[in-house]
């Protein structure tokens, strides 16, 4: 990738994956309302989305400390294009969910026709509303955005025992809900691996 500021040329694509890079994240009112630079009701191209994260500042020094940045993620699927040519939610049907049999996950689309479909939706003062609408862009890029099952996170976690414990049997995940996310819109999932004990990975929420 050409172009890029001086300060991001000792990152690395593991500092990216682990959130070690140092750049900032694009969260916030002030960034992703409609006066921001990441105006979330806006389509953006992902070469415009690179050049605005370019803009902001620089938190650490690549590897110094652990932040967890959306930005991160974002640029990684900008990276994958610039490898491969191909859109990052391309490479994972093809490469992942197609090989481990997860037949229903696939990255969010406004237009595409999906039986049983979840809405998103949002909690204000304990009642829920459908969630506010972001444009395709932000509904597509590398940070999340991907529509999964309960049957297909299963597949996942077979595949991802089998690799990280080798013989070991595949005995579930704990998962919970947590209302609310950035940008007001979509609600939270926390989850824990366990495979077959203790637990090797879990996540808070996103």
């Amino acid at each position: 990738m050409v172009g890029l500021p001086e300060t991001w040329q000792a990152i690395t694509i593991g500092q990216l994956l682990s959130h070690t890079s140092g750049i900032a994240d694009y969260d916030g009112d002030e960034l992703t309302g409609r006066d921001g630079p990441f105006y979330v009701r806006r389509d953006f191209t992902e070469a415009e989305l690179v050049q605005k994260v370019s803009q902001l500042p620089v938190e650490a020094s690549p590897g110094e400390t652990w932040s967890y940045r959306d930005a991160n993620y974002l640029l990684l699927g900008a990276v994958i294009r610039s490898i491969t040519g191909k859109f990052h939610g391309d490479i994972l049907a093809e490469e992942i969910f197609g090989r481990l049999g997860m037949t229903a996950s696939r990255v969010i689309s406004d237009q595409e026709i999906v039986p049983h479909r979840a809405a998103g939706y949002e909690r204000r003062g304990g009642t829920l509303y459908n969630q506010a609408w972001v444009s395709p862009t932000f509904n597509s890029t590398a940070d999340g955005t991907q529509y999964l099952t309960g049957r297909d996170l299963k597949h996942w976690g077979r595949a991802l025992c089998s690799a990280l414990r080798p013989g070991s049997r595949y005995v579930g995940a704990d998962v919970d809900t947590i209302s609310g996310r950035r940008r007001g819109s979509r609600g939270r999932l926390r989850s824990r691996l366990v495979c077959p004990h203790p637990p090797i990975g879990s996540h808070r929420g996103a």
